[in-house]
């Protein structure tokens, strides 16, 4: 797999541990807010490259839509 950026870690970090914690993953908001980014934008541009890097996927027409990939969650089988 490639190599995350620090920022990227940090994002796939912050997922992680808020679907750990809540059993559903962070909206884009969310993941805004929670970094200070100044628009959704942001957001999308670090989704993609994850998604990219295969570490999360996203569901098409979900609102909460990112699902960790196997082996990138200590949770996940």
């Amino acid at each position: 797999m490639n190599s995350l950026t620090d920022k990227q870690r940090e994002v796939l970090d912050y997922i992680t541990e808020y679907i750990e914690v809540r059993c559903k993953s962070p909206s884009v908001l969310e993941i805004k807010q929670n970094f200070g980014f100044k628009s959704p934008n942001s957001v999308e541009k670090h989704l993609k490259a994850l998604e990219r890097k295969q570490r999360i996927r996203r569901i098409p027409g979900e609102c909460r839509n990112i699902e960790l990939l196997r082996g990138v969650c200590k949770h996940t089988p």
